[in-house]
């Protein structure tokens, strides 16, 4: 059985955006009540939470030179959600990914495209 190849660097990191672009876009024009009652849009953001996480642990397992380089990106912090929402889908807390929705998700998205400005 041959390893598998590391995703694209390009790829990872623009699944992140895209990503964060959509939770954003689900979010923006909720207030917190809304959000709460709105499951769909709490079980899309909770997907691209997600989908964030592993592309962060991507990051990490494939490209630790370039996440040593930027210690201010929430790449374990990412992978921990990830699993927390995978793994305890019954379990989770409408006030945190909210918060992540709101103030991280549009941080990560800077920090990921400041990233992306330094690639060659």
């Amino acid at each position: 059985m041959k390893d598998k190849a590391p995703p694209d660097l390009a790829q990872v990191l623009d699944a992140i955006l895209q990503a964060a672009s959509e939770i954003e876009a689900f979010v923006s024009e909720l207030d917190r009540a809304s959000f709460e009652r709105d499951i769909k849009t709490i079980r899309s953001v909770m997907f691209n939470l997600v989908v964030i996480g592993e592309a962060c642990h991507d990051l990490e397992k494939h490209y630790p030179i370039l996440v040593g380089q930027h210690p201010e990106l929430p790449i374990r912090a990412s992978y921990a959600m990830r699993n927390r929402l995978a793994h305890t889908y019954l379990d989770y807390s409408v006030d945190i990914i909210w918060g992540t929705a709101k103030l991280d998700i549009p941080m990560l998205a800077r920090m990921i495209r400041a990233v992306q400005r330094e690639l060659p």
